[in-house]
């Protein structure tokens, strides 16, 4: 990795680092800073009264519908953005 985006982002040798696949890209993320936004979720995740598993049952349900409306929208022949 070039020394010039490791020292924007802050990266020293041992430095511990995320990659976030989509598609044909990918994301470099230090791992606090991945850790820190979770956490975030997970306060107002406490905050709203959600147990850990209801929270992933309702993220399951997401993903299963808007999956559903994709490919809904696909045989509709609708193409994506």
């Amino acid at each position: 990795m070039p020394a010039a985006i490791r020292r924007r982002m802050g990266l020293r040798s041992g430095s511990r680092v995320v990659f976030l696949e989509a598609g044909r890209e990918a994301r470099l993320l230090k791992e606090e800073d991945l850790e820190r936004a979770f956490g975030a979720f997970d306060r107002m995740r406490r905050e709203s009264g959600l147990t850990r598993k209801r929270m992933s049952a309702l993220v399951t349900e997401a993903r299963a519908r808007l999956w559903k409306e994709h490919r809904a929208g696909r045989r509709l022949g609708k193409q994506d953005p």
